[in-house]
């Protein structure tokens, strides 16, 4: 079983808010932060670059029922920041 070392950051120093996490070796950050946040996101230099996004949260009021709490959207884009300017 290989070792690998996973650094996580508190970007403002609150677990609740924005939060990276990278491989050591790899290219990719993972970025989160909850939608009350996302001005703080999108303001990072992380945002200007391709991405891979989820948004999680209620299912839509015009979904069919199901035993679900959650849904998850998976998006890409070329940009966070142009993605999400009108937000």
């Amino acid at each position: 079983m290989a070792v690998q070392l996973i650094r996580l950051q508190l970007l403002d120093g609150d677990p609740e808010g924005l939060h990276s996490a990278q491989v050591a070796g790899r290219t990719t950050i993972l970025v989160g932060a909850p939608w009350h946040e996302l001005k703080l996101l999108l303001a990072r230099d992380e945002a200007e670059r391709p991405a891979v996004y989820l948004l999680v949260g209620d299912p839509p009021v015009s979904a069919a029922p199901t035993m679900f709490d959650e849904a998850i959207y998976i998006g890409e884009c070329d940009s966070l920041a142009d993605r999400f300017a009108q937000k």
